[in-house]
């Protein structure tokens, strides 16, 4: 964990070889060579000396005969002698010196992070505190160094470890003494690294791992530093979780804010230039700001508060600041119903009432946020409006509007007038129901149209809108009111097919009196009928699915939640999301597979709904030529059982490939007309209308075929789709297996 510091022991030199003295000199040996030493400046260092230079040494000073070599924010370091006389202090004296300038050389480094932290504005208020501590701890080891120095006063100038007296100082009474202050030193030393290269909550975070120690003494050390260090922390948590606040002015918190989507000035005032709500409130919408002013910065989360533990209290700072500038709820702020936690302090020592206080805190202010939503701002009855408008739940709304704007939708986008349409809605309300609902709900729904390019008409362009503003477009933001438009697009398309069917099938129905006038058409309304009833079939169950079992059903996530409010306004965002996403995908029969796959299904149900409109087209057609057929016969019976009438231009009888004016019993209609043979004129106005009716039949036919293709396509890509829901679908449009997987 800490790194070991190096050192260099300097090599004593070799003893002189001493020529032998005369034996009349009387001196020893010994008394010789120690003569010789003090001749040459080479005896020991006196111990007194040593320590001297040893007390020096632990605090961080060159001594007079030993020296530090290299700067403090250097790992390692040297010992050097700094003259002969410290070449020669025993090997054993030596080491222990070493071991002891260890502790000054640690020293050295924290009291150069305290210096720098000293004289710089720009160090973090964590990093401010643990300076702070840091240079506490250094007092007592200042007393530490002063009682060394009066027990050094006391000490003779001859003393060793086996020859002192009890007041004495020495070596080993220094070692033993700093042994605690060396391990204090060297964790010190190495927080203060630490420091060098995070900051704020990641430098909480780096401190709060010590404490995963085995070291009994290194648990309790770092436990007590982190309960001064990460007071400017929890003094941030504080008041980020009952005001939502956020006063962070050197990004040391883990939650950080955007300045640039800051729609109000906060309350604290530190940061300047920041933007009004004048200037910003109409750019900005409540949807932004919730999802984009505020985020966490994981790299600052300390490590003892755990990834939902620090959702919690993100939430909590969110709610409380929406509740304050969106809601403008200031009563809750009035009556302080949040004082519980607002009056508690909070503590690294104390981290199970920390629990408990953010869980409370977080309870009152999601559940304020969502009764604010639900009963001050109406927001499950803008949901209702907008499943009743923009999808089609409100059937009288939808029928008389599409009666009554269909016609100026069928001509050209480019003639289309705003005005106009939303007079057409207005007049669409008064005639239904719509009229009883709020005003402040009628007023959010207008009509206009899309962007539209050279060719298109008021169909494809039109659309209904929503109007919503803050704090309702938290939810409803415009990447979801994209998708109602989406959703309202699609069915507004669908029940334009299912209309123009209805019409198709009245004209089969009430046209009766006019087609069976001309029995050579009998099989081509048959035929029609047929198709029809099919067309009719697959759109009014595409219909009551797309209601039924897609809106209804998820209608019901809703109402779960506005049932329960479990959670915060996140959830509440999400359970929306789940049921619009929901509905997406099931109208849009997007089934999670191959984004190719699902793109071409839905192209072959746009095909689909376009080849109703063909059809359509073309009955209109075989309608208007059987009026035209009709009002062309003599309405004088010639066999009224039979419903053979005259035909009042006889050469149009070739154009009647039954010979409808036969009579029976073998006679012919020539027969009972006399002597009038037809005229050129007349002969070329029957090869018009046999043209005329072979188109048409051919329109129908070709219609009536592709849908069948185009039917059977869906269907069968329909029984293999991973939604469970639109399977079924599958099998309500072919129950009767009616539509068959094409063999290969």
């Amino acid at each position: 964990m800490l790194q070991n510091h190096k050192s260099n022991i300097p090599q004593l030199p070799e003893p002189p070889i001493l020529p032998a003295a005369p034996i009349s000199s009387g001196l020893s040996k010994s008394q010789l060579l120690s003569k010789w030493r003090d001749d040459h400046g080479l005896n020991n260092t006196s111990s007194i000396d040593i320590l001297r230079d040893t007390v020096n040494i632990l605090q961080g000073i060159d001594g007079a005969f030993f020296r530090f070599e290299g700067t403090a924010n250097q790992s390692e370091f040297k010992l050097i002698p700094t003259d002969q006389r410290s070449k020669r202090v025993p090997k054993p004296t030596l080491e222990l010196v070493i071991r002891l300038a260890e502790l000054g050389w640690l020293y050295k480094q924290v009291a150069a992070f305290v210096e720098e932290c000293s004289d710089s504005d720009e160090k973090g208020l964590i990093t401010q505190a643990l300076s702070r501590h840091v240079q506490n701890r250094l007092y007592d080891f200042y007393r530490l160094i002063a009682l060394l120095e009066a027990q050094l006063a006391h000490t003779p100038d001859k003393v060793d470890d086996h020859n002192d007296s009890a007041d004495s100082l020495t070596l080993g009474r220094i070692a033993v003494w700093t042994e605690e202050w060396r391990l204090k030193m060297r964790m010190m030393s190495t927080l203060v690294q630490g420091a060098a290269d995070v900051h704020g909550g990641a430098l909480v975070s780096l401190i709060h791992g010590y404490t995963e120690n085995g070291d009994p003494f290194i648990r309790a050390f770092v436990s007590e530093l982190l309960e001064e260090v990460s007071q400017p922390f929890f003094h941030t948590l504080h008041t980020w979780i009952t005001s939502g606040e956020l006063y962070d002015p050197f990004k040391e918190f883990f939650v950080t804010n955007d300045n640039n989507l800051d729609a109000h000035p906060n309350s604290f005032g530190w940061m300047v230039g920041a933007p009004s709500t004048a200037e910003h409130k109409a750019n900005i919408d409540a949807g932004q700001l919730w999802a984009k002013k505020y985020s966490v910065r994981d790299e600052m989360r300390p490590r003892f508060v755990g990834e939902a533990f620090a959702r919690k209290i993100f939430s909590i700072g969110k709610s409380l600041n929406f509740i304050r500038h969106s809601c403008m709820d200031e009563e809750f702020f009035a009556t302080n119903q949040i004082s519980d936690v607002a009056n508690k302090v909070l503590t690294y020592s104390d981290i199970p009432s920390l629990e408990q206080s953010i869980d409370i805190a977080f309870s009152i202010a999601s559940q304020r946020l969502l009764e604010n939503m639900f009963s001050k701002y109406k927001l499950m009855d803008h949901l209702q409006a907008l499943k009743r408008y923009l999808m089609l739940g409100s059937g009288d709304f939808v029928d008389i509007l599409m009666e009554s704007i269909g016609p100026s939708l069928a001509r050209p986008a480019n003639t289309l007038y705003r005005h106009n349409l939303t007079a057409t809605l207005e007049a669409a309300i008064r005639g239904s129901n719509a009229q009883y609902d709020d005003q402040e709900i009628l007023r959010r729904l207008d009509a206009r149209m899309l962007e539209y390019t050279h060719g298109e008409i008021g169909w494809d362009v039109f659309t209904l809108e929503y109007r919503v503003d803050q704090p309702l477009d938290v939810v409803l933001t415009p990447e979801v009111m994209s998708k109602y438009r989406r959703i309202f697009n699609y069915l507004w398309r669908l029940k334009r097919v299912e209309s123009d069917l209805v019409k198709g099938w009245k004209r089969c129905v009430m046209g009766k009196r006019s087609y069976l006038k001309v029995p050579s058409l009998d099989n081509d309304w048959h035929q029609a009928r047929l198709a029809m009833s099919e067309m009719i079939h697959f759109v009014k169950e595409l219909e009551a699915y797309c209601h039924l079992e897609v809106i209804e059903c998820s209608w019901e996530i809703i109402e779960q939640f506005a049932t329960k409010r479990e959670g915060d306004l996140d959830a509440l965002i999400s359970a929306h999301r789940e049921y619009l996403e929901r509905i997406v995908n099931k109208i849009m029969l997007v089934g999670g597979r191959s984004s190719r796959r699902d793109e071409e299904l839905m192209q072959k149900m746009k095909q689909l709904l376009n080849v109703v409109l063909t059809f359509r087209r073309a009955v209109e057609d075989l309608y208007t030529f059987t009026l035209h057929m009709s009002s062309s016969l003599d309405h004088t019976p010639l066999d009224r059982g039979n419903d053979i009438y005259r035909h009042k231009r006889l050469s149009t009888a070739s154009s009647i490939p039954r010979a409808p004016f036969e009579i029976a019993g073998g006679g012919s209609s020539s027969s009972l007309a006399g002597s009038r043979t037809p005229t050129p004129g007349a002969t070329s106005a029957a090869e018009e209308e046999d043209d005329g009716i072979s188109g048409i039949r051919m329109r129908v036919q070709s219609s009536a075929e592709e849908f069948h293709e185009l039917a059977n396509f869906v269907v069968n890509a329909l029984q293999s789709h991973p939604d469970l829901d639109v399977r079924f679908l599958a099998v309500r449009l072919g129950f009767n297996q009616f539509y068959r997987k094409p063999t290969k």
